[in-house]
């Protein structure tokens, strides 16, 4: 990239600046915000374990605020999961017509965070979520009506995971594409998304 094209300083107005330019004006942003985060811990550290715990907090409290994330949903996403991974589906999703008349092969990785401590002590199917279950739901959602981009295939995938089952909390989704016509060698492309269930929604299960 050439050297003309970074900005140090404080993004240009939305009429004229480029999107790298706002990618490293972020960046930078958030490159300054973890060397403040360093030099607290280096002060915190000095005294002991005290210090450990008030930085382990800190540390918990900054990348919420800095990723946007809420108390709750990293709370979420530090408990139990389902992992379902590598979950290959043919499908014709896309917007080139030779997608949408021959299809293609999608890989599919699903992350379900629910609280497993109930299946663990009692082994009962009844208190989980069965693999299967969501294996099902994927493969009808990959193989069923076609979508344009890869953001809508996984959006469903979501959606219909948190609204079929409701004591999953959050579910992560990777859709990804290993055919794709690129100049290079390559294991997929494709995307990542995270949703979570309301808190509202998520009393409701917590008190039933």
């Amino acid at each position: 990239m050439p050297m003309d094209h970074l900005r140090l300083g404080p993004p240009a107005s939305p009429s004229d600046r480029e999107p790298r330019t706002v990618v490293l004006h972020r960046f930078t942003v958030r490159g300054s915000f973890a060397i403040r985060l360093g030099r607290v811990a280096r002060l915190l550290s000095s005294f002991g374990s005290a210090g450990s715990l008030i930085l382990g907090g800190a540390c918990f409290l900054a990348f919420a605020a800095l990723f946007g994330m809420s108390m709750e949903n990293l709370e979420v996403l530090r408990g139990d999961k389902l992992i379902l991974r590598g979950l290959l589906f043919h499908g014709f999703h896309g917007v080139k017509p030779e997608e949408r008349k021959l299809g293609q092969k999608f890989l599919i990785d699903v992350d379900a965070w629910m609280d497993l401590r109930a299946a663990g002590k009692s082994d009962e199917l009844s208190d989980t979520v069965s693999y299967t279950d969501i294996y099902r739901l994927v493969k009808e959602v990959v193989e069923g009506l076609p979508k344009n981009l890869l953001e809508a295939v996984a959006e469903h995938i979501a959606s219909t995971t948190l609204a079929k089952f409701p004591r999953i909390m959050a579910v992560r989704v990777k859709v990804g594409k290993p055919h794709v016509a690129v100049p290079g060698p390559l294991d997929y492309l494709g995307i990542e998304i995270t949703r979570y269930r309301s808190s509202s929604k998520r009393d409701q299960v917590v008190c039933a």
